[in-house]
């Protein structure tokens, strides 16, 4: 394990490293034998996902987007602006505030809405991959 950490530390993305946690693999799920490291990294991660990929998310924007995933299995894939606005007004979500919703959808990768580009700025697109696929077909 020596030489492993003397190889790591020699890398040029050493840097970001923050803890090296090496394990014998070869005592996982072995109760009294496994490495002692395994708990460790299992509390490491734990904590990771408890605290860092949990997004707290207004329940007003989850019913949104539940609204969103029911129209794109009705093969919806494509709402205007207005339209969104409309299906915020009735998750209770105040229209002015349905861009900031949109966007945080779009970061989140589950729609795309670009209200920068002129042909998309009003337009929000409910399926990316039904998206990508057109592209396809036109390129």
């Amino acid at each position: 394990s020596e030489n492993l950490m003397h190889s790591i530390e020699e890398k040029a993305f050493a840097n970001i490293l923050k803890r090296v946690c090496i394990v014998d693999n070869t005592t996982a799920g072995m109760e009294d034998k496994e490495d002692e490291t395994y708990k460790y990294l299992r509390e490491e991660i734990y904590k990771l996902a408890s605290e860092k990929l949990v997004v707290k998310t207004p329940i007003k924007w989850v019913l949104f987007r539940k609204v969103l995933q029911v129209l794109v299995r009705e093969s919806k894939n494509i709402i205007t602006l207005r339209e969104a606005c409309g299906i915020g007004v009735h998750c209770k979500i105040n229209a002015e505030d349905v861009p900031k919703v949109l966007m945080f959808y779009h970061e989140l990768g589950v729609i795309l809405f670009y209200p920068h580009i002129q042909g998309l700025r009003d337009k929000v697109i409910l399926s990316p991959k039904w998206f990508v696929d057109c592209l396809g077909k036109v390129l």
